[in-house]
């Protein structure tokens, strides 16, 4: 990129931060334009075709123009028409299987589903045709040694412009996700960090950048303890961990806990850009050693560090809802979790999953639920569902309104082997039950 000038430069590293897959940059006739690499099956030549996305421009002094898209699914748009995401049980099967295991063949995809090869096939083109389908990975983070926060901003006053909010928190590598909401708090950010100093220097860092020093607003975190889904990572996350691959020398003449091969980095790195792309191409990138990228990937499983799965990316959503439960009694609470965990894997027939992230919180005591939400109503017919189900809480529903940094995840897990079913199991609830393989 030594050639590129350095406001066009500096623009597409940012980009390349805020992005959550791979992009490239290319020069056509003095003019710079960002891309989507990814890979697609061909069915015909039997091997996978690479694919391009346009997703706009960088003029010579920086500035991006984005590629015009209909409305955005992170905006409230109340005038929005609604068309349900139409699946027939079969495909349904086949979105699960991607959810569970991206890299599934298409044979075995099939098997599963009750159909043939050339159907499981023609299934899942029409659904990423349809709805988009972005392939990642969820993560173990804390076998990074990092844990999860939800940062949560209370103010009186509007929120920072959108545009200074990114440019404060985007090239942030612990922050995975900001949004502006709307309800007791006005901005919500989930973020991964090493220890609890680590998060303290991370919040008042973002407090002290320009768009926050003047913000009138009392700041909340709260540890976050993940039960449900995930929020996945940004790209600019594995800059951290980039300083744990271990390279042979004198002070490090074997690997030690908790560091990674070069080859394992670089798996996990671009899955989580594309977590369908050929091992192929990933030897090649990184000048590896032919299969190098495969078995890396085998150890990473072996591990329970990653899993490569996939999710939706054009619902027709009219936004993202929160919900907060505060348990204020915790006898009442406990008498009436199972209900609770029933409702979460009550969701079979529904695509996507009725919710993309559940997770425990500790200040305050509780459960945050994010969902998305199709239609007027649903969001507060949810919140009073979960607040008859269980016993010795009390609930507020929050909107997202902007969605500006990171994304959700609106996937179709095969809720048999959530932790909510894998529990109920376990306590006698519901009958065990035969679990598909998808590895």
């Amino acid at each position: 990129m030594s050639d590129i000038p350095m406001e066009v430069r500096n623009t597409f590293m940012r980009l390349k931060g805020e992005y959550p897959f791979y992009i490239a940059l290319a020069r056509i006739n003095r003019r710079y334009y960002v891309y989507r690499r990814t890979s697609r099956w061909d069915p015909e030549a039997h091997k996978p075709k690479s694919v391009s996305e346009y997703l706009g421009s960088i003029d010579i002094s920086g500035d991006f123009h984005e590629k015009k898209r209909t409305a955005p699914q992170n905006i409230l748009k109340p005038e929005h028409t609604i068309q349900k995401i139409e699946l027939d049980a079969k495909e349904t099967q086949i979105l699960k299987c991607i959810t569970q295991n991206a890299r599934m063949t298409r044979a075995r995809m099939g098997e599963i589903a009750g159909v043939s090869v050339r159907s499981a096939d023609t299934m899942l083109r029409r659904i990423e045709r349809n709805y988009g389908v972005r392939y990642g990975c969820k993560y173990d983070h804390t076998k990074f040694g990092y844990s999860s926060y939800l940062l949560l901003v209370r103010s009186e006053k509007e929120p920072p412009p959108r545009e200074e909010m990114i440019r404060a928190l985007s090239d942030n590598p612990r922050v995975q996700l900001a949004a502006v909401t709307k309800g007791r708090y006005s901005i919500i950010m989930y973020i991964l960090a090493e220890d609890t100093e680590a998060i303290d220097k991370l919040i008042r860092g973002i407090r002290k950048s320009n768009p926050f020093l003047n913000f009138p607003s009392r700041w909340y975190i709260t540890p976050a303890s993940l039960s449900y889904s995930s929020i996945p990572l940004r790209d600019i996350f594995f800059d951290l961990i980039k300083e744990r691959v271990w390279k042979r020398s004198r002070a490090f003449p074997r690997r030690e806990r908790g560091m990674f091969l070069t080859s394992e980095y670089a798996v996990m790195r671009e899955l989580n850009a594309d977590s369908s792309q050929p091992f192929s191409e990933i030897d090649k990138k990184h000048g590896l050693k032919q299969g190098n990228a495969r078995n890396a990937y085998e150890h990473l499983l072996e591990r329970g560090l990653i899993q490569t799965t996939a999710s939706l990316i054009k619902i027709p959503i009219k936004y993202n809802g929160i919900i907060i439960v505060r348990i204020i009694n915790q006898k009442g609470f406990l008498e009436r979790r199972n209900m609770l965990m029933r409702h979460i894997c009550d969701d079979e027939k529904m695509v996507p999953n009725r919710f993309s992230y559940i997770a425990d919180l500790y200040t305050p005591d509780g459960i945050i639920f994010i969902m998305p939400v199709f239609n007027d109503g649903e969001l507060e017919s949810e919140t009073t569902r979960l607040q008859n189900l269980m016993g010795g809480v009390s609930t507020e529903s929050i909107v997202i309104t902007d969605l500006f940094i990171g994304q959700f995840n609106y996937s179709k897990l095969d809720v048999k082997h959530t932790t909510q079913h894998i529990m109920l199991e376990k306590r006698n609830e519901i009958e065990p039950s035969e679990k598909i393989d998808y590895s």
